[in-house]
């Protein structure tokens, strides 16, 4: 079985063909030439756009003009090696993945190949639980936001790496997503964000991510807060009720999520 590849550099693509890999088996780069091995290949859960970041450290062979990404789905009989990509970077992300096994080969200008990195399994547990119950307390100029923690929520803690605190404007009772900021990052279930304007509602909501760089969907519904002058005056030590006194504090700053 043959398939198409694309060799993106710069602007151009070129479509070569590609077949079936049989893994193990060492091609020369020119006569008595062998090509070194990628190194390093792990993996990051991709939430936008959803799916699978591949990564690896370049060999210094100067022979070495691409690389060739493989896959195979390990949980059918006899699954077969397939190149579903060819790259000059040392990333490549899969936005549809559909196998669970990947490994990465050197390829020279010949389109040689070396046997290729150790086989990478894709493991989906990686993933974390969406945090739940955001809520939060507006302060004069100020809130306080937090949430149950991994833990709370049962599933998978062990794979929690930390949280990301957003917030949104507020129209009219209706919290536009589109306009995410990141307030900040934490490992704790409370965040202060002081230097805020009275008056002005914004929405507030949070994700966890994985020991894998995995992003849960955002925390529903988020949480509505409108800091005012006649509101008490955040003191250090002051959170939400039902968090710990952990907490980080960020002054406000609003940037788009990217």
């Amino acid at each position: 079985m043959h398939l198409v590849r694309a060799l993106v550099f710069g602007s151009a693509v070129v479509a070569v063909a590609a077949a079936c890999s049989d893994k193990g088996v060492t091609e020369s780069s020119g006569p008595g030439t062998t090509l070194a091995n990628p190194d390093s290949l792990t993996y990051q859960l991709t939430k936008s756009p959803a799916g699978v970041l591949l990564s690896w450290a370049a060999p210094a062979d100067s022979n070495v003009a691409s690389f060739a990404i493989y896959g195979r789905d390990s949980s059918a009989s006899n699954a077969t090696w397939y190149e579903i990509g060819l790259t000059v970077s040392t990333t490549y992300h899969l936005s549809l993945p559909i196998d669970s096994e990947y490994y990465v080969a050197s390829e020279d200008v010949f389109g040689d190949q070396s046997t290729g990195t150790a086989t990478l399994k894709i493991n989906p547990a990686d993933s974390v639980q969406t945090p739940g119950a955001v809520r939060g307390t507006p302060y004069d100029s100020a809130v306080t936001v937090g949430w149950d923690s991994i833990a709370q929520v049962g599933y998978n803690a062990s794979r929690f790496q930390y949280y990301n605190l957003y917030s949104m404007p507020d129209s009219a009772g209706v919290c536009n997503v589109t306009a995410l900021a990141l307030e900040g990052t934490t490992a704790s279930t409370a965040f202060v964000i002081t230097g805020l304007p009275n008056g002005v509602t914004r929405c507030y909501t949070v994700t966890a991510v994985s020991l894998s760089g995995e992003e849960t969907p955002l925390a529903s519904p988020a949480v509505a807060l409108t800091p005012s002058a006649s509101d008490p005056v955040f003191t250090a030590g002051r959170v939400v009720v039902g968090t710990p006194m952990v907490t980080e504090h960020r002054r406000a700053r609003y940037r788009r999520k990217g």
